[in-house]
């Protein structure tokens, strides 16, 4: 039984990542969504590293390590998550700011996407917290969706581009929901499942600095601005209390 309500919240999962593929694809003043998704996402994954991965790290990680150990590990892996970035941009210094942004974006997206599904694999019998731990992920993935196909809209890829993003996100949950059901390895690991959130902040901080912050610095309606930052804020807070 719980195996089936798993699956359904994974679906669910996924039908919030193509709900940015949906509003992107409908709405005509793109100039002004762009400016709102840039704002709103620049506050989604400050929050995000805030209420979710930075708690969740030093969690997993103060099992191993006294506090100083723990901040330094935490530290370490946060270098090396911008490291990794820094390498992959490395190989593609040939591309368009665009393209560049669309990878990053992806790869970053699809660690969120890998985590969220062996947390909710995880979780124990208790239906609530199973539900209000999708509940959560569907908002987090809704306000992700939309940074992830404004990228690609951006790049102005065709049709068959975004099918192959929305494959990769598919067998990415199949593959999350299959380790941690065979074997849970990955999350029976505290240290191992906490480099890999450290890692996570990293990218993220990455994210932040070269690609969030550039925008919002360069777009002038304060207006928008503002109504995405508090939208942004009210979402967050709000499933991060339940």
């Amino acid at each position: 039984m719980k195996i089936l309500i798993v699956g359904i919240c994974i679906l669910f999962l996924l039908l919030s990542l193509i709900s940015g593929l949906l509003v992107l694809k409908y709405k005509k003043d793109f100039k002004k969504t762009t400016i709102f998704i840039n704002s709103s996402s620049l506050v989604f994954f400050i929050l995000l590293i805030i209420f979710y991965f930075f708690p969740n790290c030093v969690s997993l990680l103060s099992t191993e390590y006294n506090a100083v150990q723990c901040y330094a590990h935490l530290f370490l892996m946060i270098i090396l998550g911008i490291i990794i970035l820094k390498i992959i941009m490395y190989f593609v210094s040939n591309k368009s700011d665009n393209v560049k942004n669309r990878l990053n974006i992806s790869i970053v997206s699809l660690l969120i996407v890998f985590v969220e599904a062996i947390y909710i694999h995880s979780v124990k019998n208790n239906i609530n917290d199973l539900l209000f731990l999708t509940i959560r992920y569907i908002a987090y993935n809704s306000l992700l969706s939309l940074s992830i196909f404004l990228s690609y809209k951006k790049s102005q890829v065709n049709i068959n581009y975004y099918t192959r993003i929305i494959s990769i996100f598919i067998m990415v949950l199949i593959i999350s929901f299959l380790l941690s059901f065979n074997s849970n390895f990955i999350f029976k690991d505290d240290l191992l499942f906490g480099s890999l959130i450290g890692i996570i902040i990293g990218m993220i901080i990455y994210l932040v600095i070269y690609v969030y912050l550039p925008c919002f610095k360069q777009d002038n309606e304060s207006k928008i601005k503002t109504i995405a930052i508090i939208f942004a804020s009210v979402i967050m807070v709000i499933v991060n209390l339940l």
